[in-house]
């Protein structure tokens, strides 16, 4: 008859072990934050090591899916109201996704008690304390899970233990961990089969984590010594306590409030980031402001340029130069080869766009497309040229009453109604003014050319166009006058001189001979002191209180209300035109930045940042400093931002951190490598479109492809943009490169006033100690916080209103074992765990036993014959 087995699992023994799963999974949800009762966390699966003793690798299997579904279930209970409240989704349906996320994040329990059970099957005398933290060590790890979590996460109140962070992670605290939980599974376990006291097992399993204690507490004096000299940096963080766009748009219906509202709501956060900016910057005098990510959401008219380039000088035998935004002077090459042509006249419409007129009929225009060059074919001189700020149409002039214009990509000559000299040239938005000898003045509108009233009969040097003051005219004879709605304004120039160039802003702005710069508003002039008696041919302004003149010998100032400062351009070529080159408008930012426009306009008056509302309706400038994240502070800012780029004519958009100086300089941009799957992209959406029907929430942004490193002088920032900083591997990598700290600017406000806003904290907090370093976290809607590199956290805020402080931190680069080897520890234990499940099993002998059919061999047979004779 056959054996019997040696154990039947009864009813009783199955529900028993269903409880001590069921147990193990409570004590995990009980151990992490937020509930925080870390010693629980040493013995939490004690439970589950007593469910699985002696069972099959499916039962094992089965039990600690039941731990793994219980401690995820009660971790991330949150989850369904997220995906109701923001994922557009039915609860039901949302329930049904939880379920399965807790089925499949439960795996790392339940193949860990698997392979447990499965390797000591193999071999009864491998101990539990090395073959179970291995085992749930190493598949911890591999487990990719949308939001990483480890068993050593619930430690941050162990204060010695953890400061062993810094020789192998989290997953190194996990280990030790596990090996204290198998040391007292296996006291149960040797007491149960009637065993001797496991006394060397138990040893080890308590003297590992006394080790690790001891280490933390010597560790962390070490570390307090290098931290006490360590060079001081102080960072402003800004919480403007702003939720959800998508939340903020809707009305309590549900349906879409108006476009005025939906504008006034991003101003109105826009507002709150820079005034409470603007406070810290007065009272505390912070080196670098931190805005949270998805902070600044503007809502149209955003400038922004994507090279470092102010404006451009143009003159004699085809000289160009550009002017940086700290006044540097650099020649242009390769753009606009004049062959040695004078150029009499540039315009610049953008970055990538600016167009060039000179002798002979020589014309140019260069845009994102490439380069354009015409000429006229004779020996007519072009004077003047303009282009319209989308770069699809620009108008040159000249001798002879010529006027040229290049639009829908080709070049003509147009029917001119003068033949005199044409002398310059104006953009007005829709259509370009011309004016020349004797007063002629032209208009270019869709309808062609007509000729209007200059109001003049003097020659006509110099036109622009603005909304503030019209068309400003400089003439002969000192003449300066402004057409706005029909009415002529003439300004005291006090000068017989011809006025060369013109600028309508806050100001008008004339120059001529000998260094000759008046400033008028509408009563007076005021000169303004050039130090130059160069003749000067041009001026041009940015519309943001900065002007740049050009003249002789290759003079270019530039002016800043009434302050004027000579710039060293290396050419002493004569200049005859100026251009500053307009900011790009649009959001997103490119990817390329380089500066974003910064207003000169104060905040409104506020008392605090519940006064925003109401300051946003008073708040009338226009639009541009209305949408600009640079206005009332100077400090430098790191803040969230969108960007795009075009790659074979797809456009991609990123999640971005930008770090931008206190005059608008972009010194640093950082695509986000890590996206959060569902809420940043789809995943498979390329392979399965149809899924889009289904998760038309789901983000549709692209990934950057490196980490980047922040500077601000001497000082090394490492940006994380959200859930980046609880991924270990990101940190370190960024560490390794020599950052001074890590700022990591989250938008928690997509979980609502639930636990995901603490845990998410908690979980990042242990990166400051695996690589000591000062880590700074910034929110929409808390929790901000200041860690220190002991997992101190030195000031958080709290989930409701807004607010701000500053912190002193210190710069540190101090050298750790888990920078050199990073996971080393998880990938061992997996390759330990699974060449002990694939090796032969030692405790099996082959044993040979008789068969009753095995045939006697012939000596047997003839010893048999004889004893029956």
């Amino acid at each position: 008859m056959p054996k019997k087995k040696s154990e039947k699992f009864s009813l009783v023994k199955i529900l028993t072990s269903i409880g001590l799963a069921l147990l193990s999974g409570a004590l995990v949800v009980v151990s992490i934050p937020k509930f925080d009762i870390w010693p629980l966390g040493w013995i939490a699966l004690v439970p589950l090591l007593i469910a699985i003793h002696r069972r099959s690798f499916w039962g094992a299997f089965f039990y600690g899916l039941i731990t793994g579904y219980v401690a995820n279930a009660g971790a991330f209970y949150w989850i369904p109201g997220l995906l109701k409240s923001f994922g557009h989704l039915d609860m039901p349906v949302a329930i049904g996704l939880m379920v399965l996320l807790n089925i499949y994040q439960a795996l790392t329990f339940a193949f860990a008690a698997a392979l447990t059970v499965k390797v000591r099957q193999k071999s009864s005398k491998l101990p539990l304390v090395l073959i179970f933290p291995m085992a749930f060590t190493g598949l911890e790890f591999l487990m990719p899970f949308i939001f990483p979590w480890y068993m050593s996460n619930g430690q941050l109140g162990f204060k010695p233990f953890i400061q062993s962070f810094d020789l192998f992670g989290v997953s190194g605290g996990t280990f030790v961990m596990m090996t204290f939980t198998a040391a007292i599974a296996v006291i149960y376990e040797n007491r149960l089969l009637g065993k001797r006291f496991p006394i060397i097992q138990v040893i080890y399993g308590l003297t590992l984590p006394a080790l690790c204690v001891a280490y933390g507490v010597v560790r962390q004096q070490q570390v307090e010594r290098i931290v006490a000299k360590a060079p001081q940096f102080k960072v402003g963080l800004v919480e403007p306590d702003f939720g959800i766009w998508e939340k903020e748009v809707e009305g309590k219906d549900g349906m879409p409030v108006s476009m005025a509202r939906q504008k006034h709501i991003s101003h109105l956060s826009l507002l709150r980031l820079q005034y409470l900016s603007h406070k810290l910057e007065v009272k505390e005098h912070p080196d670098l402001l931190l805005w949270p990510e998805s902070g600044y959401y503007p809502w149209w008219k955003v400038l922004s340029k994507n090279r470092d380039r102010f404006a451009m000088a143009a003159g004699r035998l085809g000289a160009i130069v550009g002017v940086a935004h700290n006044g540097t002077v650099s020649i242009i090459k390769g753009s606009g080869d004049a062959r040695g042509r004078t150029i009499n006249s540039i315009a610049a419409a953008g970055d990538t766009c600016y167009a060039m007129a000179g002798t002979n009929g020589y014309m140019m225009i260069r845009n994102s497309k490439g380069e354009n060059t015409h000429s006229l074919g004779n020996d007519r001189n072009l004077l003047s040229v303009s282009v319209n700020d989308s770069c699809n149409w620009v108008v040159a002039a000249g001798e002879g009453g010529i006027v040229v214009e290049f639009k829908n990509g080709k070049w003509q000559q147009l029917d001119s109604p003068v033949a005199g000299t044409l002398r310059v040239i104006a953009n007005a938005g829709d259509g370009f003014y011309i004016g020349g000898d004797n007063g002629v003045l032209l208009y270019l509108g869709e309808h062609g050319l007509k000729t209007i009233s200059s109001g003049t009969d003097q020659t006509i040097y110099s036109l622009h166009w603005s909304r503030r003051h019209g068309l400003v005219i400089g003439g002969a004879r000192g003449t300066l006058i402004a057409w706005k709605g029909g009415r002529l304004q003439r300004f005291p120039t006090k000068t017989e001189m011809p006025i060369r160039g013109v600028f309508g802003g806050r100001y008008v702005y004339a120059v001529s001979g000998n260094g000759w710069i008046s400033r008028c508003d509408t009563k007076s002039c005021t000169r303004l002191r050039t130090r130059t008696r160069a003749n000067l041919n041009a001026i041009s302004g940015d519309g943001n209180g900065t002007l740049y003149a050009a003249g002789m010998r290759g003079v270019i100032l530039r002016i800043r209300g009434k302050n004027v400062r000579k710039l060293n351009n290396p050419l002493k070529n004569d200049l005859f035109s100026v251009a500053t080159v307009p900011y790009t408008t649009g959001y997103p930012f490119p990817d390329n930045v380089k500066f974003i426009y910064r207003s000169r306009f104060p905040l409104p008056k506020m008392n605090s940042w519940k006064d925003a509302d109401a300051a946003a309706f008073k708040d009338k400038v226009p639009m541009e400093d209305w949408c600009t994240a640079m206005r009332g502070f100077s400090t430098p800012v790191m803040l969230g931002a969108l960007t795009y780029n075009r790659q074979a004519g797809h456009r991609q958009v990123f999640n971005t951190a930008l770090m931008v100086n206190g005059d608008g300089g972009v010194s640093g941009v950082y695509k986000k490598v890590h996206l959060l799957v569902f809420g940043e992209y789809l995943p498979f959406e390329k392979e399965f479109p149809f899924l889009r029907k289904y998760f038309g929430s789901a983000g549709n942004l692209s990934p950057g492809k490196s980490l980047k490193v922040f500077s601000l002088g001497k000082v090394k920032i490492g940006p994380l943009i959200c859930y980046e900083g609880i991924i270990p591997s990101i940190p370190r990598k960024l560490a390794q490169k020599g950052v001074d700290f890590f700022v990591n600017m989250t938008n928690d406000a997509w979980f609502g006033k639930t636990e995901e806003r603490y845990q998410h904290f908690y979980l990042s907090v242990f990166r400051a100690i695996e690589n000591r370093k000062y880590f700074v976290r910034i929110t929409n809607t808390g929790i901000s916080a200041v860690v220190d590199p002991f997992g101190n956290i030195l000031r958080q805020t709290k989930w409701t209103d807004a607010d701000a402080f500053t912190s002193v931190i210190r710069r540190l680069r101090i050298p750790t074992l888990y920078q050199q080897v990073g996971d080393s520890l998880p990938y061992f234990s997996l390759v330990m765990i699974f060449g002990l499940l694939f090796l032969p099993n030692p405790d099996r002998k082959k044993k040979r036993k008789p068969s009753k059919t095995t045939k006697k061999k012939p000596a047997d047979k003839q010893k048999s014959k004889q004893k029956k004779k």
